[in-house]
């Protein structure tokens, strides 16, 4: 599927910035990680946090990667025998974003999830719309189609995860992230034309009300 292989290209330039990292700098974040974040989720945000701001704001980011970090202990999300902590933890780093004290402007909880994604590639999932869709997330869509609190799914998209790939050993997480945003997308596509072929109904049905009406008056003038 070319979007998602576009978003993968996108995603690979965050893995390459990361890996070129000293080991000691790993988890210390610049405004470099948000760009590459932002360019990877595309859409119509960009960061725009003061960024006499930034620095302290990204400390804390670091300190929660971390201590991530040190309780995955390198491990892929396959290996846990469970996945509670994780989900706790995950939780906790995308909580930032909606705080007023860590959060930065432009920075959403999605970004956030690539960027655990990123620096976690075997063990934590980019939480994505299409995702949760092919998944069969339950969730709710605000009029412009973005999932109303995405943040409260992540947990259950690391679990959704984890019980697949237990059960299908040699399937990576991308792979089965590539798999699930095909599914939502092709499911988002009926969607949308479900739609539109509503509103086409709706409006057709409106105008045959209101045809005999303007017939009467044509008639008696």
């Amino acid at each position: 599927m070319k979007r998602w292989h576009n978003l993968n290209n996108a995603f690979q330039y965050l893995l390459r910035f990361i890996e070129a990292k000293l080991p000691a700098d790993r988890y210390n974040l610049s405004e470099i990680d948000l760009a590459l974040v932002s360019n990877f989720k595309g859409g119509n945000a960009s960061i725009v946090e003061p960024i006499e701001l930034l620095s302290d704001k990204l400390a804390i980011y670091g300190r929660s990667l971390d201590i991530l970090a040190r309780m995955i202990g390198g491990r892929a999300l396959v290996t846990f025998s469970t996945c509670d902590e994780l989900r706790a933890e995950a939780g906790a780093f995308l909580a930032l974003t909606l705080t007023p004290e860590t959060a930065i402007s432009g920075f959403r909880a999605s970004y956030a999830s690539a960027l655990l994604a990123a620096y976690f590639p075997e063990t934590l999932p980019v939480l994505d719309r299409q995702v949760l869709r092919g998944a069969g997330i339950a969730h709710k869509l605000n009029s412009q189609g973005q999932v109303i609190q995405i943040e409260q799914h992540y947990g259950k998209l690391i679990e959704r995860f984890h019980s697949v790939l237990k059960s299908k050993p040699g399937l990576s997480l991308r792979e089965l992230d590539r798999e699930w945003f095909a599914v939502g997308s092709k499911e988002n596509s009926a969607r949308i034309a479900a739609q539109g072929r509503a509103k086409l109904k709706t409006k057709s049905a409106e105008g045959k009300l209101r045809r005999p009406f303007f017939k009467g008056l044509r008639e008696d003038s």
